[in-house]
């Protein structure tokens, strides 16, 4: 009998780094969360670029499964961290228990 793992977290840095993936790969894969009801946990982990940012905030706007968000080790405009906040607190549906904004680097306003 085997066991059954079940995967519920997506890490981009994961398939970046054991995918070859680029960041502009992760782009439709993002994009594909906001009608996804597999995946309840999105790890954001190292360099994201604007358009990538673009597409997460999407996501946060429209997703009704995401439980949990880790941004980890990422640098944050004022820009970008104003449109987190926006699409999170826009989006009155989503489940989310957990955010977790660990080693960021906020930059200057």
């Amino acid at each position: 009998m085997g066991v059954e793992l079940e995967i519920t977290s997506l890490q981009l840095s994961d398939l970046m780094n054991s995918c070859s993936i680029t960041v502009n790969d992760l782009i439709p894969v993002v994009a594909a969360l906001r009608f996804n009801n597999y995946f309840e946990t999105l790890i954001i982990d190292g360099n994201v670029t604007g358009d990538l940012w673009s597409v997460i905030c999407s996501v946060f706007k429209q997703s009704l499964w995401l439980k949990r968000i880790v941004i980890h080790n990422c640098y944050l405009s004022h820009k970008i961290s104003h449109d987190i906040v926006a699409s999170l607190s826009s989006n009155k549906g989503m489940p989310l228990r957990a955010i977790d904004f660990s080693l960021i680097d906020l930059g200057s306003a």
